[in-house]
């Protein structure tokens, strides 16, 4: 393996490493939020109570006892259960806070078989928080009468006397995962003291995967501002925000392959605290905790209305792009121009070949060989490049059996030899260099595609997580307690790519070189065993392609006898120096400068 193969290797190693950790904070900085926070916190704490003193309830108010009183409630009712349907979501609510309490997904199913269902914990929180008559209300705490109820809608009211508070839902006619929900408030603008009311929203997510860390790394609140922008909490820690009334489209909480999303339709809403915390307690099964304070404007007329939608469903890229609002960015494809090759390359092409072939694995193997095809010329140039260095290998231990004390005359002289028959140093690097988007793009889209997901092939019996053949009795660090049989392919693959470039450049005789060509194989084994299968799968193909095509380029393509006799012939004819090679050899003069002026001084002081 050539300086360059393994200079790509390692920033890619270096690269995966960044992006493990480089959500996870340091203690200082954990420590400097949360002094930040408490500050801004006891700082609007003390603004709210000095202009509107009823107009923020914090999260966990109760409705006054005169109130349940006067609207008679049974404070011993649990509420009444009913169902909408459609043919891709069950959708139950509940009286008692009038209230969606759960969606079941038809078409999906947790890892250990059952129904993927959302929102079903009984700790969760729905609840709109006011001020009515100078008391505390709660609507979480109320038990809603049942206005009206269809095949696809059902309305929810509590009466007052002048007025009521009612909650409308509809399965949306155009959109199976989705449900239009109205905010209603009639008759009832003088009692209410606020200008805004309080939304308190509190998920305890499930694991629906095998992988309960993998899950929860891929897990946050996500929410888009009035700029179209969308931002969220970090992933793979805990996190919260005080967004301190940001006005937002729409609040989402999302877990790998699934969200749940409030949109507001009109103008208005606002966003405050939100957060993303990690269960302390072992026997808390949940996946994460998400929480999100919410206000809607509210206008104190008689006749008040406000015009949202819930969605429920998978995090299917087209589906939630559909919707036209941004939503497809909680499906997270990388930065900056990873998310464009994502989003122009690799996804066309995987929705154009998964319409005529019914196998993932088969379709990755596509997808694989026409990556490879496009990216050809590249790696004819960098194999040509990294052939011209490795025939040159007789000339280069010459230099360096004539200068054996001297690395920088070495240097030197090498840097000529190359100008001299037309070698460019780098000219194996940059072609790899621009095929790393692409490869770092194939490392977002793998893990975030949900079409894999429980996808079978070959003994991987789901696409999306690891394909273990053997779980161990104990765990490794940093690898885990699992063997993934791809990971290891795809490490086997590496070195013997590794072995077939080791003659073609004089570098590999350096025992640290040949160190760091076997060593970074056996690394990557512990970066990739718990990734998902289908990205193991992918770099395995791609190492075995680029070894035949190698293969192919030297057996059919490239004479190194007659490359030899063509660059050696070049050197009798004066030839311009390029601007690198010409950089080179002056940082290389300068520097030669520098240690024997360095040598003269020392000589002086002796």
């Amino acid at each position: 393996m050539d300086k360059n193969t393994i200079t790509g290797f390692v920033l890619i190693g270096l690269l995966l490493i960044l992006f493990q950790v480089i959500n996870q904070p340091s203690a200082e900085e954990i420590e400097k939020r949360q002094q930040e926070k408490a500050l801004q916190e006891q700082t609007q704490q003390s603004n709210q109570q000095e202009a509107v003193p009823t107009q923020e309830l914090p999260e966990k108010a109760i409705s006054s006892e005169g109130l349940k009183s006067q609207f008679q409630q049974n404070p011993n009712s649990t509420g009444q259960e009913l169902v909408l349907e459609n043919e891709k979501i069950i959708a139950t609510f509940n009286t008692k806070g009038g209230r969606l309490t759960k969606v079941q997904l038809k078409d999906f199913n947790t890892s250990a078989g059952a129904p993927v269902v959302l929102m079903q914990d009984s700790r969760d929180k729905f609840n709109y928080q006011f001020v009515y008559n100078n008391q505390t209300f709660a609507t979480q705490e109320f038990d809603f009468a049942i206005q009206n109820q269809t095949a696809n809608s059902i309305t929810f009211r509590l009466a007052a006397d002048d007025g009521y508070f009612e909650q409308v839902y509809q399965l949306s006619e155009t959109e199976e995962y989705s449900i239009d929900y109205d905010l209603n408030v009639i008759g009832l603008g003088s009692e209410i003291s606020n200008t805004e009311i309080e939304l308190n929203w509190k998920t305890y997510l499930q694991q629906q995967e095998e992988d309960l860390e993998n899950e929860r790394y891929r897990t946050a609140a996500y929410y888009q501002d009035n700029d179209n922008s969308v931002d969220y909490l970090a992933e793979r820690s805990d996190d919260e925000d005080d967004l301190e009334k940001m006005p937002v489209k729409w609040m989402s909480f999302k877990q790998h392959f699934f969200n749940s999303t409030l949109i507001a339709k009109n103008d208005g809403l606002k966003a405050g605290n939100i957060s993303s915390k990690t269960p302390v307690s072992e026997q808390d099964s949940s996946l994460k905790v998400l929480t999100a304070q919410l206000f809607i404007p509210f206008d104190k007329s008689d006749s008040f209305t406000y015009p949202m939608q819930i969605y429920a469903g998978p995090n299917h890229y087209n589906t939630l792009k559909a919707k036209g609002i941004g939503l497809e960015n909680v499906v997270y494809l990388g930065w900056a121009v990873f998310r464009w090759v994502n989003l122009w390359l690799i996804i066309p092409i995987f929705n154009f070949l998964n319409n005529f072939i019914p196998s993932y694995g088969i379709i990755i193997l596509l997808l694989t060989v026409l990556i490879k095809t496009m990216l050809f010329p590249l790696t004819f140039r960098s194999y040509k490049s990294m052939a011209k260095m490795g025939v040159l290998k007789p000339e280069i231990e010459a230099l360096k059996a004539k200068f054996p004390d001297d690395a920088q005359k070495q240097q030197q002289e090498t840097m000529k030899l190359y100008s001299s028959t037309g070698v460019n140093p780098v000219g194996g690097c940059l072609p790899q260099l621009l095929q790393m988007p692409i490869l770092i793009a194939m490392f977002y889209f793998f893990p975030s595609s949900i079409e894999l997901r429980q996808e079978s092939f070959l003994w991987a019996h789901d696409l999306s997580t690891y394909d273990s053949i053997l779980n161990l009795p104990f765990n490794i660090p940093l690898y885990g307690s699992h063997v993934s049989l791809f990971t290891l392919l795809m490490a086997v693959a590496s070195l013997a790519y590794a072995r077939m470039n080791s003659s073609m450049n004089a570098a590999s005789a350096n025992p640290q070189m040949q160190f760091i060509q076997y060593f970074m194989p056996i690394f990557l084994v512990f970066i990739f065993n718990s990734w998902a299968a289908a990205l193991t799968y992918y770099y395995f193909l791609s190492n075995v392609i680029t070894f035949a095509q190698q293969y192919t380029i030297k057996k059919f393509f490239i004479d190194e006898d007659e490359m030899r006799k063509e660059m050696l012939s070049k050197k009798k004819v004066p030839a311009k120096k390029g601007k690198f090679q010409a950089k080179m050899e002056k940082m290389l003069k300068d520097q030669q400068a520098k240690q024997a002026q360095m040598q003269e001084q020392k000589k002086k002081k002796k």
